[in-house]
């Protein structure tokens, strides 16, 4: 393994190359790259999402195109789905934004290399010296890899601590005083044309979440414009989904409309009903949002799995799919060695079932996305398209 300094927008990175393997460098934020090894790791620079989060998102300038006309984030069911509350590890993620999801250290002299996994649990410092060569070698790689992997978390911890952190907070405190203290607000809080239009704008906000959030994902912004686009349009009720089912809970929802203003407003079942929105299509909601649940993930990794869907070549009309490819597989790669450092050993096998349930979902997403969605009014009453009934997007 050597290495080699990049000059990258006035910072300098190091790749790694492996076994002379020319590594493929993919631009992303400012003072950081994304490499190509075999493993499929990211090398981002610490600061490149830190001060310069909100640099790169205000420099990121693509927009949603024309055929957002509408979307609808939520739904109802007559059914009882679990719930995991947000828990003590996510609030204090939020809350502090500058707090790292791992640690790591190292020993250069001896080769000694030790790193604290998200767990808790340390690897125990080894000596590679004094190892047989193959094994120091096997040895170097994993850990090596084991790194790459908690950087690609820690990005995408922080891209989303940018980007939804407020809101998150938020939601957690409404859903906490509504279940524990029986505080929820008396309907209505307002007519049907302002929640119409509260409709309309909190779509605009979450889209713009959406933006700032995939500015910030290593190897988004080296895709094309129209690839970027396609991707925010296609995948923006997949972010939609993932980033409420926390705050859905036996038949109601616990989130704010979005552009409420100083007073919150809240966007539940009672307004999903009033507003017409299809019965079917809150029943798909509910019953994706209650196995998913039920997996217990950190907000880290909801958000590492978001960006493992966002970057999935199919179901997009996206035309870079090697690009997409990869990054697919860096994000899952890191989604699972996440998971997996995370659980013991008895509970992985029951939770990694539950997760390919959940992504054997996400074809049927972006079709509903792209069919039912992209063509929601939100104009009026009812809040679904005229040309086409939810059923039909999944047969």
């Amino acid at each position: 393994m050597t290495r080699r300094p990049l000059e990258t927008d006035g910072a300098v990175e190091t790749v790694t190359c492996w076994k002379k393997r020319e590594s493929t460098v993919i631009r992303f934020a400012p003072a950081s790259v994304i490499q190509r090894v075999p493993c499929g790791a990211v090398a981002a620079g610490e600061d490149s999402l830190g001060d310069a989060a909100s640099a790169a998102a205000a420099s990121w300038h693509t927009a949603p195109t024309g055929r957002w006309q509408s979307q609808c984030d939520s739904g109802y069911s007559s059914s009882r789905p679990s719930f995991s509350p947000p828990g003590e590890d996510d609030a204090a993620v939020v809350a502090h934004p500058t707090a790292s999801p791992v640690q790591m250290s190292s020993d250069a002299a001896g080769g000694r290399s030790a790193s604290a996994q998200p767990n808790g649990r340390s690897v125990v410092p080894v000596n590679t010296v004094h190892l047989p060569r193959f094994l120091g070698r096997y040895w170097d790689l994993s850990t090596a890899r084991g790194a790459a992997l908690q950087q690609t978390a820690a990005a995408v911890q922080k891209a989303y601590i940018t980007a939804f952190g407020d809101q998150l907070l938020k939601f957690n405190r409404f859903m906490l005083a509504a279940l524990r203290d029986g505080e929820i607000p008396h309907q209505p809080q307002m007519s049907i044309e302002q929640a119409v239009e509260m409709m309309q704008k909190s779509v605009a906000v979450d889209i713009d979440r959406l933006r700032r959030f995939t500015a910030l994902l290593p190897g988004f912004a080296g895709l094309s414009r129209a690839d970027q686009t396609a991707l925010l349009t296609e995948k923006y009720w997949l972010c939609e989904l993932l980033s409420h089912c926390k705050f859905i809970h036996k038949g109601e929802i616990y989130t704010y409309f979005a552009a409420s203003g100083d007073r919150d407003l809240h966007c539940g079942l009672y307004w999903l009903d009033i507003l017409g929105v299809d019965a079917d299509f809150m029943r798909f909601i509910y019953g994706f949002a209650g196995a998913f649940n039920d997996i217990g993930l950190t907000q880290t990794e909801i958000y590492l799995l978001l960006a493992t869907g966002i970057f999935q070549p199919d179901g997009t009309s996206a035309a870079d799919k090697t690009t997409l490819s990869f990054l697919h597989s860096l994000y899952l790669d890191a989604f699972f060695y996440s998971l997996g450092t995370r659980l013991p050993v008895a509970e992985r096998a029951v939770a990694y079932e539950k997760v390919e349930r959940t992504m054997l979902q996400f074809p049927h997403i972006f079709r509903v996305s792209v069919l039912y969605v992209n063509s929601m009014n939100l104009t009026g009453v009812p809040l679904r398209p005229s040309s086409i009934e939810f059923r039909e997007c999944l047969e």
